[in-house]
C-alpha cells in the first residue's frame, strides 16, 4: 500500500518535484550549516584585500574585477576571485558568517541542479532524487563548502550546471544565445569550465529522445568556438609569457592519473573515502573505473539501453577532471564539483540494469548513502585532511585577528603593530594584508622572525606576541549584530561552533595549500 502511495505521489509531477527540491535542500543546509561559525582562511585574505581595493563610486570602476591578479591569466577567474568577493563585501562586510552562509547555499542550489539535469536524462523524480543525494552526499564537497575562496570550483560548477539546464530545456536561437553566454560566463569563472561543450555532447547523446544531430552541432558550436579560443590563448601564455607553476606545472604519469582519477572517484562516494586510502588503494579505484567505463561503452556499442547511461556517466566523471588530471602537485578532494554529476549519472545507470524496479533501488541507494552518512558522523566528508585544516587555519587566524584588534583598543591611538611571523600571520598580514580593510586595525603590521630579537618599538607601536585565544562561542572578529539571526538559525542543534581552534597549518597539507 505504501509504495502504491508513493508511486501515485512520484507520477503527480508537481508535489513530488517540489517535495523533492525542499528535501535537499534542507539537507543540504542542515549538513553543514556549522559552517557559518567558521572565520576566513588562506587565499580568502588576499582576494577580500583585492576586492576592497575597488571603491565602486562608478561603473567603471567595476572593470577592475577583470584585472588579473597575481596569478596572471594562469589563473583568471575574476568571476569567482575578486568579482565573488567584491559582491560578498557588499552584502556582509566582513561578517564571515555571511560570505560562509552563500558559500552553502551555493552547494544547495548545485544539488538542485543535478536533481533537474538528472530527472531530465531519467524521466523519473524518484530517480532524480536519489541523484541529488548522491550528489549531495559526496565527501569531496565539503572542502568547498567550508572554504569560501573555493568558489572558484563550486561557482564554475554552479555555471556549467545552468548551462547544461538551458541545453537539456531550450529550444531554437534561444538555446544558441544562452548556452553561448554562459559558456562565456563559466570561462571567465574558472578554466574548469573549458570542458562545457564535451558534457552537452554527453547529455545529447544520453537523452531518450534525441535531436538531429546536425542540429545539436550547431547549436553547440558557437561554445565550442569560445573554448578553443580560450585554449589556444592559455598555451600561448604558457609559451610565450609564463610557464604554469605554483602546483600548476601538468605531468604525464600514467600511473599518477590512474591513482588521482580513484582518488577523486572515492571523494564522490562516501562507503569508497571510508575503505580506501593511499596510493595502492586509490589505483585500484581508478583501474576500476577505467574497466568499467570500457566494458560499459563496449555494451553501449553493442546493445544500448543502460549500459550507455552508465558509459556516458563515466565520461563525464572523467571529462570533468581533464582540467586536474595532469596536476601533481594539486589534488584536492573539492574539484569534483562538476565531475561527481557524471558519476551520479553512472550510478543511476548501474541501477537501470536491475530492471524495471530500478528506481526503488535508485531511492534505496540514495537514502543508504544518507545513512552512512549520518551513521559515520560525516567522518567521510569532516575527516578530510582539507577540512580539518580549514577547521585549524581558520581558527588560528580568527584568533591573530582578535588579539591585534584587542590590543589597538587597550593601546589607542595606534600607528602600527609588529606580530612574529609565522604561518597563520604571514597569510593573514603578509600576505592578505587584513590590517587594510578589517575593522579595529593598525594602520600598519610589520612582522619580524620569532626567533630573533624583535625590532624597537616606535612612538603609537604596539607588539602583539600572541593570539587571543577565542573560546568556544565567543564572536569572531567582523561579526555583525545584523546576522545573529543567521548564526541563532544554524545554531539550533547544530556542532559546537569550532572557530576557536589555534592549530597552525602544518604538515603536507599545509605547505601544498602554501603553495
Amino acid at each position: 500500500m505504501l509504495r502504491r502511495f508513493l508511486d501515485r505521489f512520484a507520477e503527480r509531477r508537481g508535489p513530488a518535484v517540489f517535495a523533492a527540491i525542499v528535501t535537499l535542500v534542507l539537507y543540504c543546509l542542515v549538513r553543514y550549516r556549522d559552517t557559518v561559525f567558521l572565520f576566513f582562511f588562506l587565499d580568502d585574505f588576499w582576494l577580500m584585500h583585492s576586492a576592497a581595493e575597488i571603491q565602486g563610486n562608478s561603473p567603471t570602476d567595476l572593470l577592475a574585477i577583470f584585472h588579473p591578479t597575481h596569478t596572471g591569466f594562469q589563473l583568471y577567474r575574476p568571476f569567482t576571485q575578486v568579482g565573488y568577493f567584491y559582491f560578498l563585501r557588499q552584502l556582509f562586510e566582513y561578517d564571515s558568517s555571511g560570505y560562509h552562509a552563500v558559500q552553502l547555499l551555493v552547494y544547495a542550489v548545485n544539488t538542485v541542479l543535478v536533481f533537474a539535469i538528472t530527472r531530465k536524462l531519467t524521466d523519473s523524480t524518484l530517480a532524480a532524487f536519489a541523484g541529488g543525494l548522491l550528489y549531495a552526499t559526496a565527501p569531496g564537497h565539503a572542502s568547498a563548502v567550508f572554504w569560501v575562496a573555493a568558489f572558484t570550483m563550486s561557482g564554475t560548477a554552479l555555471t556549467v550546471f545552468v548551462l547544461s539546464l538551458c541545453w537539456l530545456y531550450t529550444r531554437s536561437v534561444w538555446r544558441v544565445v544562452l548556452c553561448t553566454l554562459l559558456q562565456a560566463i563559466a570561462l571567465l569563472a574558472s578554466e574548469h569550465a573549458v570542458v562545457g561543450p564535451f558534457l552537452l555532447a554527453l547529455l545529447w547523446l544520453l537523452l531518450p529522445r534525441r535531436e538531429p544531430w546536425r542540429r545539436a552541432a550547431l547549436a553547440l558550436a558557437p561554445a565550442l568556438l569560445l573554448v578553443t579560443g580560450y585554449l589556444v590563448l592559455k598555451l600561448w601564455y604558457f609559451s610565450h609569457v609564463a610557464a604554469p607553476s605554483m602546483g600548476y606545472t601538468m605531468w604525464l604519469d600514467p600511473l599518477g592519473w590512474l591513482e588521482r582519477i580513484g582518488r577523486y572517484a572515492a571523494a564522490c562516494v562516501n562507503a569508497l573515502t571510508l575503505v580506501a586510502s593511499g596510493s595502492r588503494g586509490w589505483r585500484v579505484i581508478g583501474g576500476l573505473v577505467l574497466a568499467l567505463w570500457l566494458l560499459s561503452s563496449w555494451r553501449a556499442f553493442r546493445s544500448g539501453g543502460p549500459w550507455t547511461i552508465v558509459a556516458g556517466g563515466l565520461a563525464m566523471f572523467l571529462i570533468g577532471l581533464l582540467p586536474v588530471l595532469p596536476l601533481r602537485d594539486h589534488v584536492y578532494s573539492y574539484f569534483i564539483g562538476i565531475a561527481a554529476l557524471g558519476v551520479v549519472v553512472a550510478l543511476l545507470g548501474v541501477c537501470q540494469l536491475a530492471g524495471r524496479h530500478w528506481r526503488w533501488i535508485a531511492l534505496a541507494l540514495g537514502l543508504s548513502v544518507v545513512t552512512l552518512d549520518l551513521a559515520t558522523g560525516q567522518r567521510a566528508a569532516r575527516g578530510d585532511e582539507i577540512v580539518q585544516l580549514i577547521f585549524a587555519g581558520a581558527g588560528a587566524a580568527a584568533n591573530w585577528v582578535a588579539g591585534v584588534q584587542r590590543a589597538v583598543v587597550m593601546r589607542a591611538p595606534t600607528r602600527g603593530a609588529l606580530l612574529p611571523r609565522d604561518p597563520t600571520t604571514e597569510y593573514v598580514f603578509g600576505i592578505g594584508r587584513a590590517e587594510t580593510y578589517l575593522p579595529l586595525m593598525p594602520p600598519s603590521v610589520e612582522l619580524y622572525d620569532f626567533r630573533r630579537p624583535p625590532p624597537a618599538l616606535g612612538e603609537g607601536e604596539i607588539m602583539v606576541a600572541h593570539p587571543a585565544w577565542l573560546r568556544p562561542g565567543e564572536p569572531l572578529p567582523g561579526w555583525h549584530a545584523r546576522w545573529e539571526w543567521l548564526r541563532a538559525l544554524a545554531h539550533g542543534g547544530a556542532r559546537e561552533p569550532r572557530q576557536a581552534q589555534t592549530v597552525q597549518p602544518r604538515g603536507a597539507a599545509g605547505e601544498r595549500l602554501a603553495r
